[in-house]
């Protein structure tokens, strides 16, 4: 057998082997999924494996409830801003870093940060400064400091982006005579559309499935949908806390295929 032969054998079965892990590992992402769905749709009472009978009346009960739709509409009103205050913070950081000439590690270091830090630290200090100006219970201080930790995530997806753009296009402008502003404006945000709008969305699902933050700085009665969630599965065991729950995963993952088909069409209509 030639080393050449043998070579391609050995890649073609590590090859083979990550394929295998990455099913594995999919697979048992998706166990939750599997479990949680059919238990929001049981007939029981209490949440049970398996369910007893199908049936819809816990989504029913859910959009019944005003506690439970407040908190789903409370969760919206906060991802939306929280999403684009992150995508213009995270997109100009990124484009300063691009064209930054000194510090560009520790800048960079410092944006991504929030990802790094714990974020039980971080929540404790915006609540203490919250609490410093008789904030907690308000959507400012929850907006803010979501914000900090979304802003990272369009860093990373803006920051990819342009490493991949036609970086003769911006210089060219600039060589002709072009302001700053016009290469902004005209070249360099039209090349990011599909990284903005990606990031924009994994903002807006961050925002709508965070807890810990929201958590220290909701009042009762007065959280988002995921806090809503947990304080439910402190005092009853009801399956409409499974249906809340296929709730939260189906705006995740309506926000994911939403991320796939708008970089999908912008890099068609950009070729």
């Amino acid at each position: 057998m030639s080393t050449r032969h043998a070579l391609s054998l050995s890649l073609g079965w590590l090859g083979r082997s990550f394929s295998g892990t990455g099913v594995l590992i999919g697979l048992f992402l998706l166990i939750p999924i599997l479990i949680i769905f059919p238990m929001s749709l049981t007939a029981a009472f209490f949440l049970t494996w398996p369910p007893d009978l199908f049936s819809t009346r816990w989504f029913e009960a859910f959009f019944e409830s005003p506690a439970w739709t407040e908190a789903l509409w409370r969760s919206i009103r906060i991802a939306v801003p929280v999403s684009l205050a992150a995508t213009v913070l995270g997109t100009a950081a990124a484009l300063g870093l691009a064209y930054a000439r000194r510090w560009r590690r520790l800048l960079q270091t410092m944006f991504i940060a929030p990802l790094i830090l714990p974020v039980i630290t971080y929540a404790l200090g915006i609540y203490d400064v919250a609490d410093r100006f008789d904030l907690v219970g308000s959507s400012w201080p929850l907006m803010i400091g979501q914000t900090m930790l979304a802003m990272p995530l369009v860093f990373i997806v803006v920051s990819a982006g342009l490493a991949v753009r036609d970086q003769s296009l911006p210089r060219a402008a600039a060589s002709l005579g072009a302001s700053w502003p016009h290469v902004l404006w005209r070249i360099e945000l039209p090349l990011l559309r599909g990284s903005i709008v990606a990031g924009a969305l994994l903002a807006f699902a961050y925002s709508f499935d965070e807890i810990v933050v929201a958590f220290f700085l909701s009042t009762p009665g007065g959280g988002t949908l995921p806090v809503q969630i947990l304080g439910a599965t402190r005092e009853s065991a009801e399956p409409i806390v499974a249906a809340a729950s296929m709730l939260v995963i189906g705006v995740a993952a309506m926000v994911a295929g939403a991320t796939v088909l708008a970089r999908t069409l912008l890099a068609r209509r950009s070729a």
